[in-house]
């Protein structure tokens, strides 16, 4: 038999009536080879007679047409649903144990019915159920590896590198380069200041805690000295030859050569604890040795960043943080700021077009309210809602973010000509001042975390809102609630916990203890949620204090139908923009699970069996209860969520109803 071939090309259009690849292998494939040229056969040729080629097949994602090439399959699910995987696997930079997992979420979703999953992030399927295949046998988990995804942009790439060899380089394309020279130079200059700073500090730190007790980074314990101790000769030790030659060693960086011209200004140190050093804003020594040692300031200490060598930051973007306010437990922001400098977590929220749209349609409906008006954004970020409020007319903004992130705000706002209109401000909010930022109109901010309070963001922007919004003006957005729901879904709550009973044969059981101690941000099916949903939380945003974000309050639920177990509860957000007065004025975003997916998903609190050991619940059964959320003792930025439940349950076969409770902890980390 021939074989049949059928070519397509990338742009044609492909229907399940596309003919592709077919491969007929012979029934007598190297007959030939086993014979000599007089015919005779040849024993020792069997050993290299090829085996049969086993034919297989690559099943659509998303429907039961089959394919003979893994790359047509994946254009035809392109073409016919939408869904991109290359593309998905190139923008998330997915290595190969992700690919399976993908393969077999998409495939996990296709059973549920969705077409076109929508996939923002690994987190979806960063779950190890993932790793256990769908299908039986499924061809495109052993072909992944050989999806060449990088050929078209290597191939632009060297036409680029070959075009810019054959001729001169353009006065355009000798700027453009410059510019990105000085943007690495830029990056390089930071990372020599990083260092400098953390060694310089902890150095002298470590001359303080000799002098007041403490730890120093040697692993050496000095006592506090008593106070008559602390004379002249005592303080001396504070500018003794050691110190002394640390200092000298803060040298100023090399000098890039494309920069000449622009000043190099001192920097002072600081560190996470900005209580703990006595170092000059304005230059690099310590008190003088002639008077007592004073105590150490509350205040932190002035900090000029880098911005003032930015060729995109005007005289205001330089700030003196001085706040004295400080959080009632301790805030590790070191992973949390490095992690929104990081790109991908900025091109996920942007790329979530329900909740991007959500803000941009509300100041573009409502863009009398942003008119000539002074806004406050309050982290930032990629600056894509100082934007908005700029686009819509906003006479002044002032964009805020802590992270490094904020340098390639300033970047985006100079391109999109919007440098005369928008400031932007690194460093805290919590350590700006009047002269920093005036009284303004309007703050706006996307401060929601993974259910609703994580990373503590809102404190932010409450303390924004008391030192810097004016009487009467407008809070984006203006409220904000939560919603709890109970939640039957055996088949997620087997995989989470049974799959790990037996691992390519091994007992994984002890992977399973972290399961029900966690808070996991799924997408729940809606037809898992077996009983309407409550409102247990309202928040004001023009009202509210921190205190209030730290509460106990109760909930009422009860079942749309019989259930053998309660698997766990759902708890979802939604957030409300408002223009006081204004008719028609109010919009949503919501992150529950009947509306379109974002990339907050819902929060799914498993309940541990062995700890609330559940029944048969009745249809109408009542589940009541409170739902506590406390930060975190260790880091204020993590929450714990405390459930206590309790519910009637079905005993005996007459239908007689018990009690059964609850009481369980989860933690959102």
């Amino acid at each position: 038999m021939d074989d049949i071939k059928a070519e397509t090309t990338v742009g044609d259009e492909i229907s399940p009536h596309t003919s592709f690849d077919v491969l007929d292998v012979p029934e007598h494939a190297g007959s030939s080879d086993s014979m000599d040229e007089d015919g005779v056969e040849d024993e020792e040729g069997w050993e290299d007679v090829q085996p049969d080629v086993e034919e297989v097949s690559f099943k659509s994602f998303f429907d039961d047409l089959n394919f003979q090439d893994v790359h047509c399959m994946l254009e035809y699910c392109k073409k016919t649903y939408g869904f991109d995987f290359l593309k998905i696997k190139r923008e998330l930079d997915l290595e190969f144990l992700e690919m399976i997992k993908l393969v077999n979420y998409i495939r996990t979703e296709a059973k549920r019915g969705v077409n076109n999953p929508e996939v923002f992030h690994k987190r979806q399927f960063e779950d190890d159920q993932y790793l256990q295949p769908v299908l039986d046998d499924d061809a495109v988990l052993y072909s992944l590896d050989e999806l060449d995804i990088t050929l078209e942009v290597d191939d632009s790439r060297e036409v680029r590198k070959t075009s810019a060899l054959n001729r001169p380089f353009t006065e355009d394309e000798t700027v453009a380069l410059k510019q990105d020279l000085a943007a690495k130079w830029d990056s390089f200059r930071d990372f020599y200041h990083q260092q400098k700073r953390k060694t310089h500090t902890s150095t002298i730190r470590d001359q303080v805690r000799r002098v007041f007790g403490g730890r120093t980074t040697d692993g050496r314990v000095y006592r506090r000295a008593s106070a008559p101790a602390l004379g002249a000769q005592s303080h001396d030790h504070l500018l003794s030859e050691e110190s002394s030659e640390d200092l000298a060693e803060i040298e100023d960086p090399p000098t890039n050569p494309l920069d000449k011209a622009l000043p190099i200004i001192p920097i002072a140190s600081i560190d996470n604890d900005p209580r703990d050093h006595l170092v000059s804003a304005a230059h690099h020594t310590l008190p003088a040795a002639t008077t007592p040692p004073k105590p150490l300031p509350k205040a932190p200490v002035a900090s000029i960043d880098d911005a003032h060598r930015d060729p995109f930051t005007s005289a205001a973007d330089l700030t003196l943080p001085t706040d004295t306010t400080q959080p009632n437990r301790p805030e590790n922001d070191t992973h949390y700021m490095e992690a929104y400098a990081q790109i991908d977590i900025h091109e996920t929220m942007l790329k979530d077009r329900v909740r991007t749209d959500a803000y941009r349609n509300f100041v573009n409906n409502h863009s009398n309210a942003f008119k000539d008006k002074i806004v406050l954004d309050v982290g930032c970020g990629s600056g894509i809602l100082s934007l908005f409020c700029a686009k819509a007319g906003a006479k002044k903004v002032y964009a805020v973010d802590q992270s490094d992130i904020l340098y390639k705000a300033r970047e985006i706002v100079h391109d999109n000509g919007f440098s005369d209109t928008i400031t932007c401000i690194r460093g805290k909010i919590e350590h700006m001042r009047a002269s920093d930022i005036p009284k303004v109109d309007v703050i706006i901010s996307e401060w929601m975390g993974y259910g609703l309070l994580y990373e503590s963001m809102l404190d932010s922007v409450l303390f924004a809102r008391d030192h810097f919004l004016r009487p009467g003006g407008l809070m984006v957005p203006s409220a904000a609630s939560l919603q709890i729901a109970p939640v039957r879904d055996e088949e997620y709550a087997a995989d989470k916990v049974q799959y790990w009973s037996d691992v390519y044969g091994f007992n994984m059981s002890a992977m399973a203890s972290q399961i029900h101690r966690d808070a996991i941000m799924h997408a729940i099916p809606p037809n898992a949620i077996v009983g309407p949903s409550d409102t247990f939380l309202t928040i004001d945003l023009y009202t509210c204090t921190r205190l209030d974000l730290e509460f106990t309050k109760q909930f009422n639920v009860s079942l749309s139908q019989d259930i053998d177990n309660l698997s766990g509860f759902g708890v979802w957000f939604s957030v409300d923009f408002d223009v006081p007065g204004a008719l028609d004025a109010r919009s949503s975003l919501t992150t529950s699970p009947f509306e379109p997916s974002t990339h907050w998903l819902q929060m799914y609190l498993m309940v541990d069996p062995k700890m609330n050991p559940a029944g048969p619940l009745a249809a109408g059964a009542q589940i009541t209860g409170t739902v506590k959320y406390a930060k975190r003792q260790a880091n204020a930025r993590e929450i714990d969520v405390v459930i206590e439940w309790e519910a009637a349950r079905m005993v005996g076969a007459l239908g007689e109803t018990d009690l059964e409770g609850g009481k369980q902890t989860w933690m959102i980390v």
